[in-house]
């Protein structure tokens, strides 16, 4: 609990019809969870739920615009609603080191591998699309970046149980929404910039311009940045803050030699003049890239180079992230949802394949569709045979998506479609002989499928071993 006017000591009061010093027990913006004596922060969408909320116990209101309620008219709600919960929990984000990454495709991946290469040495936790771990208790995340109700409950347990680290998703959606305003990184990553989400920001440049808008100094105290990225390296010569890169091709910080990509990621890492030789049982180059930034912030820390080489061999592969579920025919798992990433796991597992390479996936319904012919097209182009099917069609069709998908593989006919998730896994598996690669992209680790508004139990990887194990029996 704490008095109103503890948790609104920083923010900008255009006006106010509050006169009482109301005892809050909490803030909510979704009305359904308004409990007596919280505050309720009108958001985008949400002012319908006015009623409802004070009907379940609001006490004042937030909001960008005056009400005849108690409420409290702010400049900008969404700032407001982070410095409101900060405060609220006593500033946990002061006590705790977050280090945030931000970009299209490696988020879930580097926060894992940097759990566990600091897991030995400091108290560590994650926050991102694989749910919520704080030391070694997990529980589920409703989304990349929880809302900041939810965001500073999490730093203030991790406060509680003595976390060091915390390894933070930070989405484009939440940079837009000012979900990490008032929190400031001890480091923060730039791991790339492809096509995704359109849907919401409608162009690249606007989607690119969010990204690059949360690299300055007042939301981290060091860039760690892909400089082989057009972007990162837009960040690196015009943001300003204090930044070490990382790469390929450009010249950097922390580079990696040598690549090889057979059995496993292998190659060497030059971190600030320090030898790395990193050998993993990670899948595919694009995971170079992530290790190579994990690899940045662990030295920043102060992990030593041998001590990296020795954790890196160790890890196992991250679930539904290039994941490798069965060896013969091989069959791989991986959340691939955009362009960048259906072309990386595609094109590395292409690499390594001496028969065909297999591979299944869809697109996401209520989503970005201009991507759509363009994963087809990439898909079509360097995988042997295509299975188009279902990914969380949401409230679409799945043959109304999979007709767009097909805009992008006119003339070509290395593809089916199999709407049925199910059935287009069975075919193509199937169908491949023991030294082929079927790849199933889209889902990785979920464990639903979204329809009409309902998550039903779903499974990559359980419908696979089925498959496979049945597969193996007739044999």
């Amino acid at each position: 609990m704490k008095r109103l006017s503890e948790i609104c000591k920083r923010l900008i009061i255009k006006e106010t019809n509050i006169i009482e010093d109301y005892e809050i027990f909490g803030i909510e913006t979704d009305s359904r969870k308004i409990r007596k004596g919280y505050l309720f922060v009108v958001t985008e969408g949400n002012e319908k739920y006015l009623d409802d909320a004070f009907r379940r116990g609001a006490v004042c209101v937030m909001a960008e615009k005056a009400y005849s309620v108690p409420c409290i008219k702010v400049d900008n709600v969404r700032e407001s609603l982070s410095l409101s919960c900060s405060d609220f929990y006593d500033n946990p984000e002061r006590k705790v080191k977050i280090v945030g990454v931000v970009g299209t495709n490696g988020k879930t991946s580097i926060t894992h591998i940097l759990y566990e290469l600091f897991k030995p040495y400091k108290k560590v936790g994650i926050i991102g699309t694989l749910g919520i771990v704080i030391g070694e208790e997990r529980s589920d995340n409703p989304l990349t970046t929880p809302d900041p109700p939810l965001l500073f409950k999490i730093l203030r347990e991790a406060v509680e149980k003595g976390i060091e680290y915390l390894f933070c998703e930070i989405s484009a959606h939440a940079i837009y929404f000012k979900k990490f305003y008032s929190i400031r990184c001890e480091i923060c990553i730039f791991t790339n910039l492809t096509q995704d989400h359109l849907d919401f920001f409608v162009s690249m440049e606007k989607y690119a311009e969010v990204k690059r808008s949360y690299f300055d100094k007042n939301n981290m105290k060091i860039g760690v940045i892909n400089v082989d990225d057009e972007t990162g390296y837009e960040i690196l010569k015009s943001s300003n803050i204090c930044s070490v890169s990382y790469g390929i091709n450009q010249p950097s910080d922390v580079f990696g030699i040598d690549v090889n990509c057979e059995n496993g990621v292998k190659f060497i890492a030059n971190a600030f003049d320090d030898i790395i030789y990193v050998s993993t049982r990670f899948e595919g180059r694009f995971n170079v890239y992530n290790i190579l930034a994990c690899i940045a912030v662990a030295r920043l820390v102060g992990i030593s180079p041998k001590d990296i080489q020795s954790r890196l061999k160790m890890l196992s592969p991250i679930e539904g992230r290039a994941d490798c579920v069965w060896s013969s025919p091989k069959v791989v798992i991986d959340y691939a949802h955009t362009p960048d990433g259906l072309k990386n796991i595609l094109g590395s597992l292409k690499e390594t394949t001496n028969g065909k390479l297999i591979a299944v996936f869809g697109c996401g319904g209520n989503r970005d569709k201009l991507k759509r012919p363009i994963m087809a097209n990439i898909g079509t182009d360097i995988a042997d045979v295509c299975v188009f099917t279902s990914d969380n069609p949401r409230f679409e069709n799945p043959d109304d998506i999979i007709k767009d998908m097909l805009r992008g593989v006119e003339g070509k006919q290395n593809y089916i479609t199999i709407p049925d998730r199910t059935c287009a896994i069975q075919f193509a598996i199937r169908l491949a002989n023991d030294d082929d690669c079927v790849v199933v992209c889209g889902k990785g680790g979920e464990a639903y499928m979204e329809i009409k508004g309902e998550k039903y139990p779903y499974s990559d990887k359980r419908v696979c071993l089925t498959v496979l194990e049945s597969k193996n029996c007739q044999m």
